[in-house]
């Protein structure tokens, strides 16, 4: 939940700069392939191209831009490690035409991803220098914050306040944020 609005919250201030969103997956292939990326390179799921959940972008300075949004509960260390992996190879294709950013809800994310760039797991993955072709973008609009709550299943009455329960056997979950429940 935390990831899907933070996707929002960064193509909200990210379409703003002056750049292209490209959306269509296959406009997404195209745009690789014509810059001189065979498809090969491009990150791979069942034999084909995928970046469904990537956002690329034209940026002004004529390179592509690749983000990705930070999952809150999952290690910095492995996402990063994931997206150079995923991405990496296309850099023997496209030199500096690619940048690649990490979007992060807060600035201590983003200063460990800063951070991750100098670790030898990193730099045996990666070995162009992570500062000039990845950055850590942080969002500046404030990001919710959603806290899960696992309740047994009971009739509910909510409040902004409280929430009350009533007893009933089956689990349900419950979304708390900003002050509002709402059931899930």
């Amino acid at each position: 939940m935390q990831a899907r609005l933070l996707a929002v919250n960064f193509y909200l201030e990210a379409r703003r700069w002056p750049a292209e969103f490209i959306l269509d997956h296959e406009q997404k292939v195209a745009t690789f392939t014509e810059a001189g990326c065979p498809s090969s390179a491009l990150p791979q799921r069942g034999g084909k191209p995928y970046l469904w959940e990537d956002f690329v972008l034209w940026l002004v300075d004529g390179r592509i831009g690749v983000a990705i949004v930070d999952q809150p509960h999952s290690s910095t260390f492995s996402q990063l490690r994931h997206f150079i992996r995923r991405f990496g190879p296309l850099f023997q294709h496209m030199q500096n035409k690619l940048q690649l950013l990490i979007a992060t809800g807060n600035q201590s994310r983003a200063r460990l991803y800063g951070r991750l760039f100098h670790h030898p797991t990193v730099w045996k993955i990666f070995h162009l220098e992570l500062e000039t072709v990845v950055r850590p973008y942080c969002l500046r609009a404030p990001m919710l914050s959603v806290a899960r709550l696992q309740y047994p299943t009971r009739q509910r009455e909510a409040t902004r306040q409280h929430v009350r329960l009533i007893e009933s056997e089956e689990p349900t979950e419950l979304l708390y944020c900003d002050g509002l429940i709402h059931n899930n």
